[in-house]
């Protein structure tokens, strides 16, 4: 009975059926990448505060910036209340401004959006409100497309869980928790969340190609756990740049996607080269399930920041490099033949 490896030499490792069979299966690609990266826009967040028009009946002649001064309390830095007002009275305008007001409460008759920096305002928070104590459901609804991937990779692993790789799998977490975290982080690194979401794009090119002779000449776990390593210090060093430099933490920003790609270009491969023929599927399957469930984990992780804005980048630093020490405990695949049965390795 022929091996799988000598099927492969009959009838070539890449040959022009496998490179049209490639080609195939990245036009479906095209697609989920709208749907998994559409919610860095529809799920913007636009400052706000809380609708005060109440206060126009008494003086429809106020402007707006003595509107919010008359009716919206301020916080210690100084700055308007997003989700606070002052409480609505039915005194003239000469009374509110002789003894102000000084009773607050949550905001009532919706929210007001600024948005004039912005190209579009149509997006989650502006048609449903989601803002204040309803701003965690926007990611929710980041994390919602990675659920139908999750189920669909999880049905592809039930059987031999036993034989998968706890290490490998740690990696493609790993890997999905930087990568998701850096690309629904892309609207807070201080530019424009179009040029930076474009250059998120563009270094993916370079990433996913010059991966390819870095494994042929070092091979597949050093390379995994130094691009590993590189994209969690990427995170981390974000955390340690001043906010008004927002040119160099996109740099670094930018870096660490690269990093990210370039691991999960990679630990597809390395994936199906650890796990004999037999079981391929499953382990593969089940080391997907991984990632998805850390493609659903990462945008939560934002939640984090109302305990400390620096939570959420802290995490997407410390498990790459967890992960990345892992990673050398892992068997080398290079110039190694693929196994056909658990029993040859």
């Amino acid at each position: 009975m022929s091996t799988f490896a000598e099927i492969l030499k009959e009838i070539g490792v890449f040959g022009f059926f496998q490179k049209r069979m490639f080609a195939a299966l990245c036009l479906p690609n095209l697609f989920v990448a709208f749907d998994i990266m559409s919610p860095v826009f529809t799920g913007l967040s636009f400052p706000n505060h809380c609708n005060t028009d109440w206060i126009l009946k008494q003086a429809p002649n106020l402007t707006e910036e003595r509107q919010k001064n008359l009716t919206i309390p301020v916080d210690r830095d100084g700055n308007y209340e997003s989700c606070r007002m002052f409480t609505p009275v039915d005194w003239d305008l000469e009374w509110i401004e002789k003894y102000g007001l000084n009773t607050t409460t949550a905001c009532i008759n919706s929210f007001y959006f600024s948005i004039f920096t912005y190209v579009f305002h149509v997006c989650l928070c502006t048609q449903f409100n989601l803002v204040c104590d309803q701003s965690s459901l926007i990611e929710i609804s980041v994390a919602s497309p990675q659920w139908h991937l999750l189920l669909w990779h999880s049905c592809q692993s039930i059987c031999d869980r036993k034989l998968c790789s706890l290490f490998l799998s740690a990696d493609r977490f790993a890997t999905s928790v930087v990568y998701s975290g850096l690309s629904v982080n892309v609207g807070g690194f201080g530019l424009s969340i179009y040029i930076t979401q474009f250059i998120f794009g563009l270094v993916e090119i370079p990433a996913c190609f010059g991966v390819l002779p870095l494994i042929d000449y070092l091979g597949r776990k050093y390379p995994l756990s130094g691009l590993l390593s590189f994209g969690g210090l990427a995170c981390l060093g974000i955390l340690a740049i001043p906010k008004d430099l927002p040119v160099v933490v996109t740099v670094v920003a930018v870096l660490g996607k690269f990093a990210a790609f370039s691991c999960s270009a990679l630990i597809y491969i390395y994936t199906a080269e650890l796990y004999p023929t037999n079981v391929r599927q499953s382990g593969v399957g089940l080391n997907s399930t991984f990632a998805r469930v850390a493609g659903i984990l990462a945008p939560l992780t934002k939640l984090l920041v109302i305990f400390h804005e620096t939570i959420p980048m802290l995490i997407y630093g410390i498990v790459p490099i967890t992960a990345a020490v892992l990673c050398l405990f892992l068997p080398e695949t290079r110039n190694t033949q693929l196994q056909d049965h658990v029993e040859d390795l």
